[in-house]
């Protein structure tokens, strides 16, 4: 069994590489650093906190299509995000 501070190092590598990816994507894609959002926590959460309190008018997010036991299991992010966003949404399925 892994120890806590070893745990806290890979939870703190983890997060550090999605900031620094996230700051690459808004970066390249000219995005405002006020109008960007990394939020942590479950997405189905989050998506409608955030689109809420920026009074946003549409939320724009990718879909991964899965098959089978995967989606049974895993679940779709986007159907869980649809009943509970108070705004449009297009859903981007990325090309296979």
């Amino acid at each position: 069994m892994p120890d806590a501070a070893l745990i806290n190092r890979i939870t703190e590598d983890v997060e550090k590489e999605h900031r620094d990816a996230f700051e690459k994507f808004r970066a390249r894609h000219k995005i405002p650093p006020e109008r960007a959002h990394l939020e942590r926590g479950a997405a189905h959460e989050r998506l409608p906190a955030v689109t809420e309190s920026e009074a946003a008018g549409m939320l724009v997010m990718g879909a991964v299509s899965r098959r089978g036991l995967d989606k049974v299991f895993i679940g779709s992010t986007a159907e869980r995000v649809l009943e509970r966003l108070p705004c449009d949404v297009l859903i981007v399925k990325h090309g296979e």
